[in-house]
């Protein structure tokens, strides 16, 4: 009975990492904050050399939009922290935002829009929401989804997770 409870521990452990390299999907963060990066092309050419499928962007920089139409690499663009203002207080201005920066990119596999990166500001919080709204209006139709980046900070307690605030 041991033998048995020992090939079968062993079968399981080696189909659960068959499933997870199998169905794992790897992603990095594209930061161009930094001197001496590689141009974008360069980037997503090797990103898709190792078969890395999803991005995230900070912020929309039209060379790497423009690199990555046509790639299939699934892609988060972030929002900059100081747009959040301007598109909570107008459609009109999230539509722009859009058009610019999701719809002139037409062949790019856009997933989520992030508003903001570790927000912590008190002045811009009140503006996340409306912000968060006014795109989702903006990329309804085109299936994509709509999230934001706390800062931790903003957890008054999370330990044990019942005692959240």
């Amino acid at each position: 009975m041991g033998r048995l409870c020992d090939d079968f521990t062993i079968f399981i452990i080696i189909t659960l990492i068959h499933i997870i390299f199998l169905y794992a999907e790897i992603g990095i963060c594209y930061g161009m904050i930094a001197d001496n990066l590689p141009p974008p092309q360069e980037v997503i050419d090797l990103c898709k050399q190792h078969n890395i499928q999803r991005l995230r962007l900070y912020n929309p920089v039209p060379q790497a939009l423009q690199a990555l139409q046509g790639s299939g690499i699934e892609v988060i663009l972030g929002v900059l922290n100081e747009d959040i203002q301007n598109i909570a207080s107008s459609q009109a201005y999230a539509d722009q935002w859009v058009n610019q920066n999701v719809k002139a990119f037409p062949n790019v596999k856009f997933k989520y829009i992030t508003l903001g990166n570790e927000i912590d500001s008190p002045v811009v919080r009140p503006f996340i929401l409306p912000a968060m709204q006014n795109i989702y209006n903006s990329v309804n139709a085109l299936g994509i989804k709509v999230s934001t980046v706390l800062d931790l900070s903003v957890l008054g307690s999370s330990y044990p997770p019942s005692a959240g605030k």
